[in-house]
């Protein structure tokens, strides 16, 4: 799926209108996004500053506000005292959201041909606090957390809230969808909802170099992550299903629940619809349980099973980190140990095992200068990719060994591999039993890493009786790798610890980037450049089989046979692979028409019929 407006360059554009006295409509400022699932990529986009020329949008009350400039992308009017170059980054993650946050909510906000969604950055809780003001005729007495959307005034504000430039993603990400619903004319539904939406699409992984967005992320390390909090809370006080939907708590865990299974994400759009769309949201439960059944009964099992199946991969331990893609990067400044760390909860010794909602985000090619890395064979290995590139010659970076998760982070309780600035291995064995030692780089080495962009790859593979660290670094333009191996040897309870407990990877004193490399079992993604539907499994028959189960709930008891078994048999089809989907999407193609005259002298009203025909009109046959 694409979001674009066709004839127009294919090259981003920034347009400044300093000379324009007039704001450009929607038409003019296209965007071209790529959707496959939930991932979408940007091709190209273009900005307009129009200073203080006012857009047209949905707000019924946005104004000026001193010190502050409007910019507008093709959905978004933003306004903003941040520079042009900081606008244009918040309207594209807005930008690249928009396609998903559409099919999340159900509809997309109406008049788009000359209308915008506003939403403001301040660069200060005091500007946002400024820009309210100005806009609604009060200023609020405080904000915290860093946004709110105004229901009355269809308007998201935002303020920085921090240095992560993650969390001001996240914000930008959270609040937007909350204005997306009400630009849309949805009704105020349940916190379930409500929130659980923002919190959940908003855990994301952005690539900076391929501009790439992922939403609805279970399982990534950047801290906030409330599908990880909420695990860990629901592990030590478990609460039912009733219970959850009772008191609206953990509704990041409730929203990714349903998200993951495509018969249960059939009926949580049904329930959103009855919620946003029907106005049904004083009768909450009694439309789950006409959907999914008593809410103590299957639901229930499939609950408990699904939060016993659940895993997380990362566990963050001392400030602080980015994430682009596969890859931290380590603001360095550790405020409890001696790094800055996040902890890799995968044992060596462990065999992988693929998980769907594991690291579920597009995964990079591994770097050569990495590996080979596997686990859970005889002699596991381990590694990194490590840059320097942001800060030449300054820290120390790299991975730890043998982590006991449960020592505190103040201690050294772990086998440190660190690089040095560039010139040294760091190895720091003492909480296992084994020499602190410091070993200068190979000159050749050395040299290969600095013309190599400041990058360098580490390997660590645990042999029967030694720790064997492989280093290697190659030069741009050069094909063949400078390689230096080092090597101690290790006793059996050494080997055990190493085998038996997680790593983590480490950073001070610079802007330091690490790829870890795992071997978690992750697949490639599919082709992401090539559009796929905005749904968890890219599955092109979704709206189809959306339509057949609507078409089945209206009609009920009267549902023709073969209207059920097609939808049994794309509702089969719709978490598998591509060639299974791809079979029934042949099959309803040869059966539809089929289905369409069965519905059409089924022994149901002629009010039902003729809903349940226009369900299943409202997409394409072929």
């Amino acid at each position: 799926m694409k979001s674009s407006t066709a004839g127009f360059l294919a090259l981003a554009l920034l347009l400044a209108p300093l000379a324009q006295a007039q704001v450009p409509p929607p038409a003019a400022t296209p965007c071209e996004v790529i959707v496959s699932g939930w991932t979408a990529s940007l091709e190209s986009i273009a900005v307009a500053a129009v200073g203080q020329e006012i857009p047209a949008t949905y707000s019924p009350t946005v104004k000026n506000t001193p010190g502050m400039s409007w910019y507008v992308s093709q959905h978004y009017a933003l306004k903003t005292d941040h520079d042009e170059a900081t606008a244009r980054r918040y309207l594209t993650y807005a930008e690249l959201a928009y396609p998903l946050h559409v099919w999340i909510v159900g509809r997309a906000p109406p008049e788009q041909e000359r209308l915008r969604m506003p939403f403001v950055m301040g660069s200060s809780h005091e500007r946002m606090l400024d820009a309210i003001e100005t806009d609604g005729g009060w200023r609020p007495a405080g904000i915290g957390g860093g946004g709110i959307t105004y229901w009355q005034m269809n308007t998201a504000y935002n303020y920085p809230s921090g240095t992560l430039q993650y969390h001001q993603r996240d914000l930008v990400l959270h609040e937007n969808l909350h204005l997306l619903q009400m630009c849309s004319g949805a009704a105020p539904p349940p916190l379930r909802l409500l929130e659980g939406i923002t919190h959940t699409s908003s855990n994301h992984v952005y690539d900076e170099a391929a501009q790439r967005l992922t939403l609805a992320v279970f399982d990534k390390p950047t801290v906030n992550s409330p599908t990880t909090d909420q695990l860990r809370e629901i592990r030590s006080r478990y609460m039912t299903f009733r219970e959850v939907c009772q008191t609206n708590s953990h509704i990041c865990l409730f929203t990714a629940f349903m998200w993951s299974d495509p018969a249960r994400l059939l009926g949580w759009r049904a329930w959103r619809d009855a919620m946003f769309w029907e106005g049904r949201g004083g009768e909450d439960l009694l439309v789950m349980e006409e959907i999914f059944g008593s809410l103590d009964g299957r639901i229930e099992e499939q609950w408990k099973d699904w939060l016993g199946q659940r895993h997380v991969t990362f566990r963050y331990r001392d400030w602080g980190w980015e994430q682009s893609g596969d890859t931290l990067i380590a603001y360095g400044w550790p405020q409890q140990g001696p790094y800055s760390r996040t902890d890799i909860l995968l044992p060596p010794a462990e065999k992988p095992a693929y998980d769907p909602l594991r690291m579920d985000y597009p995964l990079q090619p591994m770097s050569t200068l990495v590996g080979p890395v596997q686990r859970g064979v005889e002699e596991p290995a381990v590694g990194a990719l490590i840059s320097f590139e942001r800060c030449p010659g300054r820290g120390l970076a790299g991975i730890g060994l043998g982590v006991r998760t449960e020592r505190p982070t103040s201690e050294l309780s772990y086998l440190t591999l660190l690089i040095q600035g560039g010139h040294s291995l760091v190895m720091q064995g003492s909480a296992l039993g084994l020499p602190d030692e410091t070993v200068p780089l190979p000159e050749e080495l050395e040299q290969a890493m600095t013309a190599g962009g400041c990058r360098i790859g580490l390997t660590a593979r645990i042999r029967k009786d030694s720790l064997e660290v492989t280093l290697r670094a190659r030069a741009a333009g050069t094909e063949a790798a400078v390689e230096s191996v080092h090597s101690w040897p290790i006793d059996t309870t050494q080997r055990a610890r190493l085998l038996q407990c997680p790593g983590t990877i480490l950073a001070k004193d610079g802007y330091h980037a690490i790829t870890p490399c795992f071997d978690q079992a992750r697949r490639p993604e599919l082709d992401l450049t090539t559009p796929a539907p905005p749904n968890p499994w890219r599955f092109a028959g979704w709206e189809r089989l959306e339509a057949l189960y609507r078409a089945r709930r209206r009609l009920g008891a009267e549902a023709p046979g073969s209207l059920r078994a097609l939808e049994a048999r794309l509702l089969l089809a719709a978490d598998k692979d591509p060639r299974t989907q791809q079979g029934a999407l042949d099959v309803w193609a040869a059966q539809v028409l089929d289905v369409l005259r069965d519905v059409r002298t089924c022994e149901a009203s002629d009010e039902l019929r003729a809903g349940a025909l226009a369900d299943l009109r409202s997409i394409p046959y072929r």
